[in-house]
């Protein structure tokens, strides 16, 4: 089946985040540059207690409990912290034990003074993670790109659609590139080793569709499979050899592809960010008031970096005031000064 690695990762996405618990951090920025974040976990009242929020939680917290009245009978559990600046959120997402510390994430809110108006801008990025591309000069997949593969921008039209796929291809010809290389490299290297004379000669890459198939469409979790693999594609037993190295021949491998797939199923949840005054920019698709939001995943990151970037416009009432009062002594001097001549 086409696509298979992708669209059961996307499947899956969709899965988890329409499932019985949802999360929502919200991130409410003041005027004066500081926040409140509250993270909301809804859903079942076992399952509430047991999901692990996005983000550092510890006694520095308030937390709330409340069953929901709407009929939905849902639980609600709320934790809610107001920070200083960015600086000190950051610190805790540095200190995070849980397992999002493997995702580098950095939040920047500015405030920036333009006396009539002010300018609040909050910025949020998470780093491209794939323990199978550690390239950071560039990135694979555009926000849009990104956007489209996630779910924060649904294709709506028949041009979409054709994207979709494109991308879906795109990406998964990229992804699956990646671990190729890694497990013929690790085959090889095993060979070396094992320096058996019927093994001297094989060309792994001679089986690279083979490979690219294996990891498209098989179920893998032990990437030693494909030492089972190679026995049945080339009819040589010596490949059976590899099995018995100490450590085994794909212990690292297999580390990175827990982690590729630990990301890529992550947890989703929405991320709202609420801006004082007037929204002005936004790479947010939903937009309703001075509200804007994004859903969170780890599918995007294993392509590119994730950019969440909105701002907004304050009005600064009393620089008016301010200018009035001014203006209005500058035209009281004009007219005290004519009455004397």
């Amino acid at each position: 089946m086409k696509n298979y690695l992708i669209t059961s990762i996307i499947v899956a996405l969709i899965f988890t985040f329409s499932a019985c618990t949802e999360i929502t951090v919200t991130t409410k920025v003041h005027e004066d540059g500081s926040f409140t974040r509250i993270i909301t976990i809804s859903g079942d009242s076992n399952d509430v207690f047991k999901q692990a929020p996005p983000y550092p939680v510890d006694d520095t917290w308030k937390t709330a409990y409340r069953k929901d009245t709407t009929g939905e009978e849902k639980h609600i559990l709320t934790y809610s912290k107001t920070y200083r600046d960015s600086d000190a959120l950051n610190e805790d997402i540095e200190n995070d034990t849980g397992w999002y510390r493997k995702i580098p994430r950095h939040v920047e809110i500015k405030k920036k003074f333009g006396f009539f108006y002010s300018y609040l801008t909050f910025r949020e990025t998470f780093k491209h993670t794939n323990p199978f591309d550690q390239s950071k000069d560039h990135a694979y997949l555009s926000k849009r790109e990104a956007d489209f593969l996630s779910g924060d921008a649904l294709p709506v039209s028949k041009s979409d659609s054709l994207l979709f796929e494109e991308l879906e291809d795109k990406a998964t010809d990229h992804l699956i590139h990646l671990i190729r290389e890694e497990v013929l490299k690790v085959m090889d290297s095993g060979m070396r080793i094992l320096d058996n004379p019927q093994l001297n000669n094989i060309d792994l890459y001679y089986y690279k569709d083979s490979v690219d198939y294996k990891l498209d469409n098989a179920d893998i979790e032990d990437l030693n499979l494909f030492i089972d693999y190679y026995t049945e594609w080339t009819g040589i037993e010596a490949f059976r050899e590899l099995k018995q190295l100490q450590p085994s021949l794909f212990h690292d491998l297999n580390k990175k592809w827990q982690e590729l797939l630990e990301i890529a199923f992550m947890d989703s949840y929405t991320q709202v960010v609420e801006m004082p005054g007037l929204i002005t920019a936004t790479n947010s698709a939903k937009i309703i008031g001075n509200k804007v939001s994004w859903k969170m995943e780890g599918y995007p990151i294993m392509f590119s970096d994730y950019e969440m970037y909105v701002e907004s416009r304050i009005v600064n009432y009393w620089a008016f005031v301010l200018s009035g009062v001014v203006l209005l002594l500058l035209i009281s001097l004009l007219v005290v000064k004519a009455f004397r001549r």
